[in-house]
């Protein structure tokens, strides 16, 4: 049998899994829920407390898994009696669990699928709604167990991040969804990195040295090439993966873009902006309002000022 990890936040108490659940122990998986069963809150709280943040499933059963997301998240949707947290804790179960798949089978086609409906979930969710928003990304990103986790999380915060901003700027609901599903997969060429380029993430690209910083800068196109040839793969998904380290002045990477469309200058800015926060351990509430003096020329003046005031106008 092959186990994999699922994460105890995405697990909802007292709802039953169709699924069993093990817990890892030094030499052995021990089954800890059987499919049919649930999660009590006090075990959940347990966990927590022991900072226990993964349990395991057979791999076989990972599509009962997503399944169960995805009903979770439905739910949370249709009832109108969910609480603002409830949602929030819905939406991004369903994103988290859809950037484990992207990171751990970028290539497949049920982590695309994954992505897609995680991000439509995201979109109804936030509808409207910057509280649902704040509730995501003020997720502690300083508990992630290692670089891949923070990773995960960076994407799950641009995905969120980008939906939600696209639609303060009045974007179609296509694009939404697009400008979603790219965020997830946007540093996804991580996983194709030497370590010494995988620190770069975590670093100000001004101070990443020569050999680091030229394959630091193909990371973009190597998330690209392993979705390029899938037909189920937006072509406008792929263009915004590629243009999210671009800037107007030139400057980005990796084809120094001069021109961007207000899809590409948005979902680059929100990615921009998480990777400052959440890899780079910046306030945000400094980073918003450094951005007018920082990232002018980088983005446009009138972006910026929209950025901000939507930033400001969440209590960020």
């Amino acid at each position: 049998m092959n186990y994999i990890p699922v994460r105890i936040s995405t697990l909802k108490p007292q709802i039953p899994l169709g699924f069993n659940v093990y817990v890892q122990l030094p030499h052995k998986y021990v089954l800890y829920v059987r499919a049919g069963g649930d999660l009590e809150e006090i075990s959940i709280k347990r966990f927590k407390k022991k900072k226990v943040k993964k349990l395991f499933i057979d791999e076989k059963d990972e599509p009962r898994y997503q399944e169960f997301l995805d009903m979770r998240l439905q739910k949370a949707i249709d009832d109108p009696s969910a609480s603002i947290e409830e949602k929030a804790e819905a939406a991004a179960g369903a994103a988290t669990g859809a950037s484990d798949k992207v990171y751990e089978k970028p290539g497949e086609r049920s982590s695309y699928e994954a992505a897609k409906k995680a991000s439509s979930g995201l979109m109804k969710i936030m509808r409207s709604n910057d509280e649902a928003l704040k509730a995501i990304l003020n997720r502690p990103a300083g508990e992630a167990d290692d670089a891949v986790e923070k990773m995960r999380i960076h994407a799950v915060n641009s995905s969120s991040l980008a939906i939600r901003f696209g639609e303060y700027l009045g974007f179609k609901e296509s694009e939404l969804e697009e400008m979603g599903i790219a965020a997830l997969y946007h540093d996804v060429g991580f996983s194709k990195m030497s370590e010494e380029a995988q620190m770069c993430f975590f670093e100000e690209v001004s101070k990443i040295d020569g050999k680091r910083l030229g394959e630091y800068k193909e990371h973009p196109r190597k998330a690209v090439e392993i979705l390029q040839d899938k037909q189920y793969a937006s072509a406008a998904v792929l263009d915004l993966i590629m243009s999210h380290e671009e800037r107007l002045n030139g400057n980005g990477f990796p084809q120094k873009l001069l021109k961007l469309t207000p899809m590409q200058e948005a979902h680059a800015l929100c990615c921009h902006y998480d990777r400052l926060v959440t890899c780079l351990g910046a306030d945000p509430k400094e980073t918003v309002e450094g951005f007018l003096k920082n990232a002018i020329g980088d983005f446009s003046l009138e972006t910026l000022k929209k950025f901000k005031e939507f930033m400001v106008k969440m209590g960020f």
